[in-house]
């Protein structure tokens, strides 16, 4: 956060217990637009106060969705302690966020089904063929994802195959009495007659009412109450707020006019441009992708589209949310996968092999697992980033079977079985090594690690699982990355392993920053400029020589 900037032009979020008493030190997570804003929990201050710049939820143009998790030891953290998703109101310079509430029940499989004494009637959408989930929205009056949380089903699941079944409406969430469905039962006047919502200019009067005003978190499972969001409105392009009745949570709704790439998704055309641009940096007049012949992808796979998507899917992952992360996880994988024109290391590999009287090998080739003839080439550099040793890969591959089980060869693989399923050394894909001239040289067959290659969703997100993996004090690359200029040399030598090629990956760095991204000018969440005293001294940073030239105030 910028020193100069007034303690009174903050804003703040106040975290409060049940009872309305401050929560000192509670831990806070905070997601924008689904990223986080960092890696460990934040703490509130002693206040139950987090105090950040406005820039960080207001940008002219732009919707940022906020979503907020805090607990402490009186409020340990559970599915419960997430508030629901908000938008900032412009200009409200606190908000007061208040902990679940937790209530002994008795939970029913399907409420007024079987004849139970209740207080009310709850409503429900029976599915027809040909029904749409605006349909359903019209008729519910909250959104299609209220409805799917509340009735448990996952948002890939298709309408068509509910044909037949009951989409029941959360309680308390209906503004209007709609038409009513032919088997609908009827609702409670509690439920058809909420209040209309009051627009942003009525609601705006006091920041203690603006405050109050937004969302509490929810009361456990099967007694919790949704909030009904408030309508999408547009008038003469301009942005309109309104409220909901029932939390007056602030919806935010205008074109989205994107400065800076912090905390969200780049388009197709913003990756192209990147890379593009870096192309011509490095006097490299190729307009395709991943155009090498050694490179296994497939054709498919060889577009800006599907790159974008697995760029971004890769950043939501693994937390590069940032310009300055984006930055230099980009220069890094731009010279590790030779300017995004190969997914597969161009050396045959066979310096990895273990030590052998009759070529040089690499003396760190047993302890990362290359036991046997031939490892060196199975396991060598793969992906964008050029992930190598067997032992590596394999970390990598239980964390993709954790997240999704299913993801290799069409079923499930317990981590213990990943090496006589994935890693067994026996042959499946062939890899082939090429001369200067193109000429093929050599042929080598590999086991399911060459999928690393070979799948574009790996290639980009085992670089990202290795930027958070890889580390050196315990500190990651997304750590070194928030260093600008300062951390560029050790993220070199952590992911090439050494240092000759220090003064490229520098000059990509320079040339993203200044040229692609325009970061000093266009970058809203800019690091903390770093004074070359400040570090000098730090043990943790590696490669310093290039430090001489670095100016003054220089990210």
């Amino acid at each position: 956060m910028n020193d100069k900037v007034n303690k009174q032009q903050l804003y703040a979020i106040e975290f409060l217990g049940a009872e309305d008493e401050p929560l000192a030190y509670c831990n806070v997570e905070i997601f924008i637009n689904g990223y986080s804003l960092s890696d460990l929990p934040l703490q509130a201050d002693e206040n139950g106060r987090w105090e950040f710049h406005p820039s960080l939820v207001e940008q002219e143009g732009e919707e940022r969705l906020i979503k907020v998790i805090f607990w402490n030891d009186q409020y340990p953290k559970t599915e419960h302690s997430e508030v629901p998703e908000f938008t900032w109101v412009k200009g409200m310079r606190v908000a007061r966020l208040r902990a679940y509430d937790v209530y002994e029940i008795t939970p029913r499989t399907i409420p007024n089904e079987k004849g139970e004494p209740e207080t009310y009637k709850r409503p429900y959408h029976i599915v027809e063929q040909g029904d749409t989930w605006e349909i359903i929205e019209k008729e519910a009056g909250v959104n299609r994802y209220a409805l799917i949380w509340e009735n448990g089903l996952d948002e890939a699941t298709p309408l068509s195959s509910l044909v037949g079944q009951k989409i029941y409406f959360p309680k308390g969430t209906r503004a209007e009495q709609p038409k009513p469905h032919p088997t609908q039962e009827t609702p409670t006047s509690n439920e058809a007659n909420s209040k209309p919502q009051q627009t942003d200019s009525q609601e705006q009067n006091k920041e203690d009412k603006e405050a109050d005003s937004l969302p509490k978190q929810p009361p456990k499972e099967g007694d919790k109450k949704v909030t009904k969001p408030a309508e999408k409105k547009k008038e003469n392009n301009k942005v309109v707020q309104e409220r909901s009745a029932n939390n007056g949570k602030p919806v935010d709704r205008a074109p989205v006019e994107h400065k800076c790439f912090c905390h969200r998704d780049f388009t197709v055309d913003e990756m192209k441009n990147i890379i593009l641009e870096m192309r011509i940096f490095s006097k490299n007049k190729q307009k395709g992708l991943f155009y090498e012949k050694n490179c296994p992808l497939s054709e498919k796979d060889k577009s800006f589209e599907r790159l974008t998507e697995e760029i971004n899917k890769a950043f939501r992952t693994w937390g590069i949310n940032t310009c300055m992360r984006k930055i230099q996880f980009l220069a890094q994988c731009y010279h590790e996968s030779a300017q995004f024109s190969t997914t597969l290391e161009f050396a045959s590999g066979e310096y990895y092999n273990p030590p052998n009287s009759k070529v040089k090998t690499h003396p760190e080739a047993i302890s990362h697992g290359h036991i046997k003839d031939g490892d060196g080439p199975r396991y060598k550099g793969r992906g964008i980033i050029q992930q190598t040793w067997r032992d590596t890969q394999i970390k990598y591959y239980k964390n993709v079977i954790k997240r999704i089980p299913n993801y290799f060869l069409g079923k499930k693989i317990d981590e213990e079985n990943i090496e006589r399923e994935l890693f067994n050394r026996v042959p499946v894909y062939t890899e082939k090594v090429y001369g200067s001239k193109g000429v093929l040289k050599k042929e080598y067959g590999c086991d399911s690690a060459a999928l690393i290659a070979r799948d574009l969703f790996l290639s980009c997100d085992s670089a990202g699982w290795f930027w958070v993996n890889k580390t050196r004090n315990k500190k990651n690359l997304n750590y070194f990355s928030d260093l600008g200029i300062y951390g560029n040399g050790t993220l070199t030598w952590m992911v090439h392993g050494g240092g000759n090629t220090i003064n490229i990956r520098l000059a990509l760095y320079r040339h993203l920053r200044d040229k692609v991204f325009d970061y000093s000018n266009k970058c809203v969440n800019k690091i903390k400029p770093i004074k070359k005293e400040d570090v000098a001294n730090e043990s943790i940073l590696k490669q310093k020589g290039y430090w001489s030239e670095v100016k003054n105030g220089e990210y």
